[in-house]
């Protein structure tokens, strides 16, 4: 396709669920219209240039569709144009909602998979230092700052301290210092704490945690045999003690346990999906979240242990289990078809509407940034233990804005980097048809600072399967809908 050609990509999509029901959906209108088969065939037809004779009826009812704006084409080149700007990032910084720190580089474990461990090479090398109380009261004195300027948002949702690692828990001098600090100070808004943890130290601090009520995610891959790769550093298995551990808090602080303990499970080759809910169901009465290892940032000489250990959640080898349902219902926001269809309502639904007929939205707007990244700070600022600020922990910490010490000159040039990737990448979005719907975060495409090629590109043909199966999900799970209405959470 030409560069003058990516405007006439095609709004109007026929589609025939596997139910066999036909479909009329505009991609430019955000609209979805339930049609016959009679009309599917002729309409296919007519928009096909075929030389099959049509009705004049189909053939005026096509006109009628397309004097109401179907059929028509996409302006991508405006539509696809937007950029970040400083004051977006500002934006995001006064009003923001979570604020993670790397308390410490230093961990009680020496997990095989650890996205800091031998698998990857995108990370800073670990020196075994901690975080500084000093350097973190800078920037909460600097959150609290931006939060008093015209950016800041009255109506901003409340704002969560995080703490990361390594294992913090090694640094609770930096925990317990920050924690008194805050409650110190004035926000316009509340605040609260969570930690991520490998549950190895609960037992000393436990006290502290539950007086400031802190949210806990804990590490746990469901059994002792899913959690055989989180070891210690003489390779001892570390699953009996975080198990005791975590058995103190339920015991000790019930309620507390029931509100504010979480688990998070990473899916590997020695687990499964059934292995995990039925262990820290049964064990715990909690569901896990559960996710796959990063697949970003491999290391080129453990690409074979890697894919060793790599697994997805396959739901179509979850429907062998006779345990398939109650997994579903159970895990229903970790399911990738979930995620599939939770986006494509997201990015086409007015409101998560019960029926299929009344969801599709008329929307119009242009000067969308292309790709699905996250604008620097809309979702969380990560504070790195060599005192780097980034906008993930998820991603490269070769992607940072700068410093502790100059944050603000740090941010000009952040968005003058992140416009220069988006530039990049630009006319691929652009002649994408799943464009509007992206999910996927740049910094996680190979060769980002040469010539990126984007692997979840989707071409006309691909889209059109992926819709047809959305619309054969909605005709089979149509209670789902509501469902999704009311558990997503939308940042």
């Amino acid at each position: 396709m030409q560069k003058n050609d990516v405007s006439k990509m095609r709004s109007t999509f026929l589609l025939k669920s596997k139910n066999n029901n036909h479909y009329l959906f505009d991609k430019k209108l955000k609209e979805l219209k339930a049609i016959s088969k009679a009309e599917y065939e002729n309409f296919d037809k007519i928009e096909s240039a075929s030389n099959e004779k049509v009705s004049s009826f189909f053939s005026r009812k096509c006109q009628f569709l397309k004097d109401h704006g179907y059929f028509g084409r996409i302006d991508n080149l405006k539509k696809f144009s937007g950029r970040l700007s400083l004051d977006n990032v500002k934006y995001n910084i006064a009003n923001l909602t979570q604020l993670v720190f790397e308390v410490t580089d230093r961990c009680n474990l020496n997990c095989t998979y650890c996205a800091y461990g031998s698998l990857y090479c995108d990370y800073d090398i670990r020196h075994n230092i901690n975080l500084s109380f000093n350097e973190g009261k800078k920037i909460i004195d600097y959150i609290i700052k931006q939060s008093k300027t015209n950016y800041a948002n009255l109506s901003s949702k409340p704002l969560i301290i995080s703490f990361y690692g390594g294992e913090p828990l090694l640094n609770f001098e930096f925990i317990e210092k920050t924690v008194h600090y805050v409650n110190g100070k004035e926000f316009n808004r509340p605040v609260s704490f969570s930690m991520t943890t490998n549950g190895l130290l609960i037992h000393k601090h436990l006290d502290f945690l539950v007086k400031h009520n802190f949210n806990l995610l804990i590490s746990l891959d469901g059994n002792e045999e899913g959690n055989s790769y989180r070891v210690f550093k003489n390779d001892n298995k570390a699953f009996s003690e975080i198990k005791r551990n975590i058995d103190i808090i339920a015991e000790r602080y019930p309620q507390y346990f029931k509100e504010k303990v979480n688990f998070n499970a990473v899916l590997h080759n020695r687990n499964s999906v059934i292995s995990i809910m039925n262990y820290v169901k049964s064990t715990y009465n909690k569901i896990p979240r559960i996710a796959p290892l990063n697949d970003s940032g491999i290391r080129e000489t453990s690409k074979k242990e890697f894919e060793k250990m790599f697994k997805v959640i396959d739901e179509q080898e979850l429907s062998k289990n006779e345990k398939y349902r109650d997994v579903c219902k159970d895990l229903f926001l970790n399911l990738p078809s979930f995620t599939t269809i939770s986006t494509f309502l997201l990015n086409n639904t007015s409101i998560f509407k019960n029926s299929i007929n009344n969801v599709l939205l008329d929307r119009n707007e242009t000067g969308y940034i292309p790709t699905g990244t996250c604008t620097p700070f809309s979702k969380k600022m990560f504070v790195t233990v060599n005192k780097k600020i980034m906008f993930c922990e998820r991603i490269s910490q070769n992607y940072f804005a700068g410093f502790i010490d100059n944050m603000e000159e740090g941010l000009a040039s952040l968005v003058e980097k992140y416009n220069e990737y988006i530039q990049k990448l630009e006319s691929q979005c652009q002649k994408c048809y799943n464009n509007d719907s992206c999910s996927l975060c740049m910094y996680y495409i190979e060769n980002l600072d040469d010539k990126p090629v984007c692997k979840h590109f989707t071409s006309k043909e691909k889209y059109k399967n992926y819709l047809e199966a959305v619309f054969t999900y909605l005709e089979n799970n149509e209670q789902n809908i509501l469902r999704i209405k009311n558990e997503v959470v939308i940042d």
